[in-house]
């Protein structure tokens, strides 16, 4: 026998790895979702199984959150650029410093990254490889450039005597 319930996402009794990923999203996003899931989990052509959504939670997380504007990293959902770990943009920040050649410190890499965050220089990059991490990368380069200076990092070391 074959039935179809309708049901909410926020009702959904998820298992497994699915469970604690699905705790990862609010009760809103989980709302949202129901309207956009259908289409990612079958075309729209026919109801998708509770498997079905289990195992798109459970394996292909980044796509869920894909579906509703939001960045994935691990097994968390990434709502804003302050959501990644301080490590990773650390990461990110010194790679872009380094790519421009400056001279910094540990400290001033801290300092850079809480005015980066205040002033939305941060862009979140989706992957588009299921299963693959987001990233961030550096949208706004002239303003980081200033703040990089507001935090004493220099920015034209081959100027210096």
């Amino acid at each position: 026998m074959k039935y179809t319930v309708d049901e909410s996402l926020t009702n959904f009794k998820f298992w497994s790895g699915a469970e604690d990923r699905a705790k990862n999203l609010t009760y809103s996003e989980l709302e949202q979702l129901d309207d956009v899931l259908p289409e990612y989990l079958s075309g729209g052509d026919e109801l998708p199984s509770d498997t079905d959504i289990n195992d798109m939670f459970w394996f292909d997380f980044p796509t869920v959150c894909h579906a509703i504007g939001l960045g994935c990293y691990g097994d968390d959902p990434m709502r804003d650029p302050s959501d990644f770990p301080e490590k990773y943009r650390i990461e990110v920040l010194t790679e872009y410093a380094n790519g421009q050649g400056w001279k910094f410190t540990d400290d001033q890499l801290k300092a850079l990254d809480a005015k980066c965050l205040d002033e939305g220089v941060f862009e979140i990059e989706f992957n588009d490889d299921s299963g693959s991490d987001d990233s961030l990368k550096v949208e706004d380069e002239s303003n980081c450039e200033i703040l990089a200076e507001e935090v004493g990092i220099n920015i034209n070391p081959g100027d210096e005597e």
